[in-house]
Formats: structure tokens, sequence, C-alpha cells
């Protein structure tokens, strides 16, 4: 005679009472359970910490009645029904890299319920910020009471007693969101009444994939041409970058910055989307400013589902400029089908603003990315614009390269104040800069 079958199972004194469970059982943990899971619901009936480098999938919801049930930073949490409720609160740790006094955090709640002051105590009330796309710039308006918003980027300065850059160590910032864990489906509005930046941020306690979150979200009234994230690259000196921290990203070239090959975005993670209209002729009939950007599960990935794309068939190089060792930013310039030498939002990105750096020139703009037509030609000249804070000691150097640029093709930096040509591709070009702002 055949059992029927015990949809639940529960993990008490190390051992499962009916098996270990599966996307159809139901999982009761009445102890910690420090390995990857997988089940329909999870229901919490005992304090539980869930350690860094696991995952817990759920095909349903996640209950917990009044324990205290903590992931640690680089734990995640994987829900794949989009409209089941969580139940009870549950709380996600999250880590800066080792930072100074007057960087900036760049964060956003993968729970809803979370104080935003709370988060950083140490931070004064006037450093927490919310990013204004109409004026292009942030505002200090975060009240006592208000919570992080499902979606919703919050920049806020380090705590207050961090040291300052070249008056100790640099520390690890730590916060804690404690609230229900946001899962499935939602909108967040998105306006284009300036640039089109528009500051969101990851909602969920797993990482998600950027390139299923643009193609998700270029049905609708608009597309997101580029993505910017800040980085923790270049400190804060004298009140100054010593260079770029944000990276860019978009969808036709990639990444500004050589070193970054994947499109995961973390758990906590503000970042900023430019939008442009699919209807510039403004406004046609149907058409309205705000407009939603969509978030949704199918967006999530898990901690060791980091998703790479080959770029490898472009053609395209990196160009790095680097102060005593230090790298203070990248620029992409790039050869692919459907580019033109003109500007395209698409395949061209501006800085977010013009730290100092290494920028390439379009139209006598600076550019962080920069697409220059489907077909590569030899005789092609691209003009660059450096941006130095100090005098010294400076390296422009050939970073990375891909396709016919890893094939033989040398690459040319042509100093015009010095009457000077260096083949990049066999070796870096050092010189020595004054402050300013430099195209020759």
């Amino acid at each position: 005679e055949s059992q029927p079958f015990d949809p639940t199972t529960i993990w008490e004194n190390d051992v499962w009472s009916n098996g270990v469970p599966t996307s159809a059982k139901d999982a009761i943990l009445r102890a910690s359970y420090p390995h990857d899971l997988i089940a329909n619901t999870i229901t919490f009936e005992a304090d539980v910490t869930v350690p860094s480098g696991t995952t817990y999938k759920v095909m349903q919801n996640v209950v917990n009645a009044s324990h205290q049930v903590v992931f640690e930073h680089g734990a995640y949490l994987v829900q794949y029904a989009e409209n089941v409720p969580n139940v009870g609160n549950i709380s996600f740790k999250r880590q800066s890299e080792p930072i100074y006094r007057l960087e900036t955090l760049d964060w956003s709640s993968p729970v809803t319920g979370q104080n935003v002051l709370a988060l950083s105590p140490k931070t004064f009330q006037n450093r927490f910020y919310r990013f204004d796309e109409t004026t292009n710039n942030w505002i200090a308006n975060i009240g006592e009471t208000d919570v992080f918003q499902k979606g919703e980027y919050i920049a806020f300065r380090a705590p207050n007693n961090f040291n300052n850059y070249g008056a100790g160590d640099s520390k690890i910032f730590e916060g804690t969101f404690t609230g229900i864990p946001n899962n499935g489906l939602f909108t967040t509005m998105v306006t284009k009444n300036n640039y089109g930046n528009n500051a969101v941020g990851n909602p969920y306690p797993s990482p998600i994939d950027l390139k299923r979150m643009i193609s998700n979200n270029s049905t609708g009234m608009f597309t997101i041409s580029k993505v910017f994230v800040w980085t923790h690259q270049n400190p804060i000196v004298n009140g100054e970058f010593t260079g770029n921290n944000w990276m860019i990203y978009n969808d036709q070239m990639g990444w500004n910055d050589p070193t970054e090959t994947s499109t995961t975005i973390g758990v906590g993670q503000g970042f900023i989307v430019q939008i442009e209209s699919k209807f510039p002729q403004d406004p046609l009939p149907g058409i309205s400013n705000p407009m939603p950007l969509i978030f949704s599960n199918d967006m999530r990935i898990t901690g060791n589902e980091v998703v790479s794309y080959k770029t490898q068939e472009d053609d395209k190089f990196w160009l790095s400029l680097s102060k005593d060792d230090q790298t203070m930013n990248s620029t992409l310039i790039g050869y692919k089908e459907g580019a033109t030498k003109q500007y395209e939002s698409t395949f061209d990105s501006e800085p977010m603003q013009v730290y100092p750096g290494i920028y390439s020139l379009l139209d006598a703009k600076e550019m962080s990315i920069q697409g220059r037509g489907a077909q590569f030609d030899e005789e092609d000249q691209v003009d660059l614009a450096v941006k130095t804070l100090t005098a010294g000691n400076y390296t422009i150097s050939l970073s990375k390269a891909n396709g016919i640029f890893t094939q033989g093709q040398s690459i040319y930096l042509i100093d015009k104040e010095l009457n000077k040509t260096t083949d990049l591709s066999k070796e870096a070009y050092h010189f020595i800069s004054d402050k300013g702002y430099f195209t020759n």
C-alpha cells in the first residue's frame, strides 16, 4: 500500500524528519541550516542564521512568526512565484567596500519597512540623499520616519566616526535591513524631464541581472540606454574625488570598466538608469510622464550564478588613466554593427560627471563609452581628454582589448604637446602633467 505524499519536512537535531526538502515539499526550520536549500515554502520556527555563500530557493513564500532570522552578507533568498506575500520580518546584512569618512554609500532595501536613517545611525540626517531626475542632482530630504520604498535608491555618507582619507585605515560599513522580504512583480515610476537619470535599486534579497532588467523594460514607452553604478575605487581627498567612481554600462558595448565582465547587481545596490523615450515627439496622446519601470522575479539570480556575457567578438579596447599605480578611470572605444561616428544613446555614453580621468571626445563632448561604426577603419582617429586634479606622473595604458585588437592591430597614442607617438599595444605612455583639463 503506497504512503500518502507528506509535503512537509522539518529540520531539527541535525536531521530532516521527512527527507531533504524539494520544490514540492514545505520546509520547517527549527534550527539553523547552513547549506543551500530548495523548498516549496520555508517556515522559521526558531532563531536562524543563514551564513554567507548560502542560497535559499523558495517556490512560494517564506513565513517567520516571531524569530530572529538573519541572512549574513552574501547569503541570498530567491523566490519564484510572483504573487505570494511573505509573512514576518527577516534581516539581511550588507557590507560595503572599505571606505573613508566622506565617502558615499548607494543602497537600496531588499525588505519593506526598513527606516532609512536607522540604517546608519552615525551618519548625520542631512547626509542622506535622494536623486532628483528633474534637477539631475542629489537632495537631502529624508525625514525621521521615512522607510525605503521598493526599488528606491538612497545615498548616504559613511558614519561620521570613520577615518578621513590619510588619517587612519578605511573601514567596512555593515548595515542591516530588517523587514518583510520583497518579492514578485512591481513597478517604480521613472521620468524624463532632463537627462532621464533615475535612481533605482535592486529591490530583492538576491542579486538581479542587469541585462534581463533592460530587456524586460524595452517593450514599453522607453528604453534604458545606460546604467551608472558608483564604486569606491578613488577616495575623496580635501573634498574632491581623485578619479571617476561611476562605472557605466550600455547594453550594446558593455562596461567602461575593463575589470567588470558580469552584469550582476548585488543585494542592496542602488544605481542610476538613464531612460530614453521611444516617442521623443513629446507628448503623444496616451504617453505619460512618469512611466513605470518593472521589477520581477525573473530578473533574480542566485549568488553563485554569476551571469557573464561573452563580448570577445566585438572589436573594442579600453584605455585607463592612472596616477602612481592608482587607476583613476577607464574609457571604452569599440566598433560594432549599428553604431556610427555620430552620437547614439544606445552606443555612446557620457560620464555622469567629468571627474578626474580619461575620456574620448565626440563632437567635443566627453564620452566614457564610444561606438565608432560597424567596420573598423585603421585610419580612424579619436580625440581624447584628460582631467587631472593634481600635478604629477600619469600613465595612459591599454588595459584590455577584444576582437581585432587582440590580433595584431596596434593602437597609437599621439601626444600633440610633445609631438610623440606611442604604440599602446606594446607599451604604456608615461607623462608628467600639471593640474587641469587637456585635449591635446
